[in-house]
Parts: C-alpha cells; structure tokens; sequence
C-alpha cells in the first residue's frame, strides 16, 4: 500500500506541472496581444490628436478669410474701424459724416436730404434745371367731313398742347418751379410758377401760381388727363383753366 500512494502522488505532481507550464504560456501570449492592442490604440490616439490639430488650423484660417471679405463687401459691420451706435444711443463718438452715414432717416438738413454730392469740378449738378416738354397729337373724325367751315371740330389732326416745364434748387431750402403751355401752337400761357421753402423737415410754404390741390382733378396737367377733357363740373366752375390762382401756401 505504501508503494501505491508514492506512485499516485508522483503522477498528481507530474500532471499538475504541466498544466501549470500551459497555463504560463497562454497567459503570456495574452499578455502579448494586449500590449499590441495598446500600442495600436497610442498610435491611433496620436493620429486622432494630429487630425484635431490640423482641422483647428484650418477652422482659424476660414475664419479670418470670412471676416476679411464681410469688411471688404460692407464696411458698415466692420465694429473695429466704425463702431455701431442705435438711435437714442450717445453718438459723442462719431463724426458727422459717420452720423449721416449711419442714420440717414435722422439728418435734419434739407441738403443731405435731396442733394447729391458735387461733381468732380467742384460744383454740385442739382443746381441744373431738369428740363422737360410734353406734346399732345389730337386726331378727331367727323362724319360730316369738314363741309362746315365754322365748326369747333374738324376731321384730321392737330397739336392740342405742348407743355414745357423747368424745376431747379435755388439754394439748400428754396426750389423753383415754371410750367408754361402752349395750346394750338398759338396761345402762349403760364401755368404754374411758384417757389417751394423748405423751413424744417415737416414744415414747408410755397408761394406763386399753381395748380391747387383740390379735389382729383383739378391738379392735373392736360397731359395727366383720364379723358381728352376735364369734367363738365370743373370746366363750368373753375373754366378751361382749372383752380391755378397765385396765392400763398402751407403745409406741415
């Protein structure tokens, strides 16, 4: 019995070494996988950092880019070189020049209002005349052709009106305007001719002869007509000539 437990003991021992030796050698391969899967995921984490590198680099680049075409295609946004003021805002800051640009709705003065700049010479063109003529054809048809020599109305064509007008700044508050007309080619009349006075923004006068602004009608030129002529009601109450008195007028 003795020699029996000696030989199991050895054969337990034996077996048990070469698991053990096993065991060793799958742990150590192991081990080995894992230490390539970290350097496999250092080099990864280098790469990541080095693609986070460049696209910080390209997004300042862009950014630059953009905010140098935004100044070059509107200077107005540019908050380095104008800084942007709101209405009711201290303006202390800023020229006049830099307040007209920016609130033009706000500029007080007649002349930024309705004058353009001046030329190149020196002197501004809104001073020139604006010149313009208006020319009516009247055609008319009778059925009795032209066998009565008396009558007001004749078959064919003739001139009925050509109008011309001229409209020019005096200065910065005075404005001027002359409409003459020449009806049949034979009667030579003065339409209107008055001066408007601009005082402030919402206070104007005007003085000399127009057409009153009176009713829909009465203020328009024969040329601005709905029809080749004017209401009865207008013609027997004011005549062939409409409201257009000299006189003196307010608007505010």
């Amino acid at each position: 019995m003795k020699v029996l437990y000696i030989l199991l003991i050895i054969i337990f021992s034996s077996s048990s070494n070469v698991w053990s030796a096993s065991e060793a050698i799958q742990i150590n391969e192991r081990i080995k996988i894992l230490e390539q899967k970290i350097q496999n995921t250092k080099e990864l984490e280098g790469e990541i950092e080095s693609l986070k590198n460049r696209l910080e680099k390209f997004e300042k680049k862009s950014s630059n880019t953009e905010t140098q075409d935004v100044n070059g295609q509107f200077p107005s946004y540019n908050r380095a070189r104008k800084p942007q003021t709101f209405p009711g805002a201290p303006v202390t800051d800023l020229g006049p020049q830099d307040i007209q640009n920016q609130f033009p709705a706000y500029n007080r003065t007649p002349q930024s209002q309705s004058f353009e700049r001046s030329t190149a010479t020196g002197f501004s063109r809104l001073f020139n005349p604006a010149i313009s003529a208006n020319g009516l054809l009247l055609g008319t048809y009778r059925s009795e052709e032209n066998a009565n020599p008396s009558a007001e109305t004749k078959t064919g064509f003739k001139v009925q009106e050509v109008e011309l007008q001229a409209t020019a700044n005096v200065d910065n508050y005075l404005r001027a305007n002359l409409v003459t007309a020449f009806e049949d080619t034979s009667t030579f009349e003065i339409e209107e001719f008055y001066v408007d006075a601009v005082i402030t923004r919402d206070f104007s006068v005007r003085l000399g002869k127009s057409f009153n602004n009176f009713g829909k009608h009465n203020f328009l030129h024969q040329h601005q007509f709905p029809f080749i002529d004017a209401p009865l009601v207008n013609l027997k109450v004011f005549g062939d000539e409409a409201l257009n008195e000299s006189g003196i007028g307010i608007n505010y």
